[in-house]
């Protein structure tokens, strides 16, 4: 059935022109990857895009296109449409996302107002979650790692991952990780903490960058392999390959 003319532009309208006669029965929408944090946002997003582009419902993330009201043309089709496709998209979001307690503050009467609420939420994570998973990110430093490598490397992880869950890990809080869990390391790997630690300037806890903290893990693991090869106690199987 055709909608009737009006003089407004909406999704509704806008839908009648591009995919006119769909039912929600009809959509075959494929199935993407979870959307769960910042890293991911943006691809995931473009991914939406993508799929609803390919059936025509771009209309319905328009956020530029007012929504119809309830006594406008196509609203119960287009409204049927919407409940579609954010079903769609609650099944793709992580269930960080899904638990935030922000949603109960928000009213979701289209796509668009939903994945505007998932973008506040994974840009600004609330402080439980991000709590949790910065805790998350230093789990690492739990397990036995076989190499001083591979115990950088984790290390180097959990400083991104902790960037992305909004409670990044400073580079010095992370260079005090470092020496911490380089105590584990032998008699040498003590020794090149404690040694290492008394040589930072006193104003380094502010002014410390990221490639400060690098150039210590590669100061490190330089010093693991050529003790290791002198016969040296610098950790167990220690290995000289960068730590990724």
């Amino acid at each position: 059935m055709a909608l009737q003319q009006t003089d407004r532009v909406t999704q509704a309208t806008e839908l009648s022109r591009s995919a006119f006669g769909l039912t929600p029965h009809e959509l075959p929408l494929a199935t993407i990857r979870l959307l769960e944090d910042r890293e991911t946002l943006i691809l995931r997003l473009d991914q939406v895009k993508a799929e609803l582009n390919r059936l025509n419902l771009q209309a319905l993330i328009d956020a530029e296109l007012p929504l119809p009201g309830p006594h406008e043309p196509g609203y119960q089709w287009w409204q049927q449409l919407a409940g579609h496709v954010k079903d769609w998209l609650s099944a793709h979001m992580s269930q960080a996302i899904h638990h935030s307690p922000r949603w109960a503050t928000c009213i979701l009467r289209s796509p668009v107002d939903y994945l505007s609420t998932v973008c506040d939420i994974v840009n600004h994570p609330d402080a439980r979650l991000s709590g949790e998973a910065w805790k998350k990110a230093l789990d690492f430093t739990q397990y036995r790692h076989s190499s001083l490598n591979e115990y950088v490397a984790g290390l180097k992880k959990a400083v991104a991952a902790s960037e992305l869950a909004g409670m990044p890990i400073t580079p010095y809080q992370a260079t005090c990780i470092l020496f911490s869990g380089l105590q584990g390391w032998g008699a040498e790997g003590k020794a090149y903490s404690v040694r290492r630690f008394s040589e930072l300037p006193l104003n380094i806890a502010r002014e410390m960058t990221l490639q400060d903290f690098f150039a210590i893990c590669d100061e490190a693991l330089n010093l693991a392999y050529w003790r290791s090869t002198a016969g040296g106690t610098f950790g167990p199987d220690a290995q000289r390959s960068t730590a990724n």
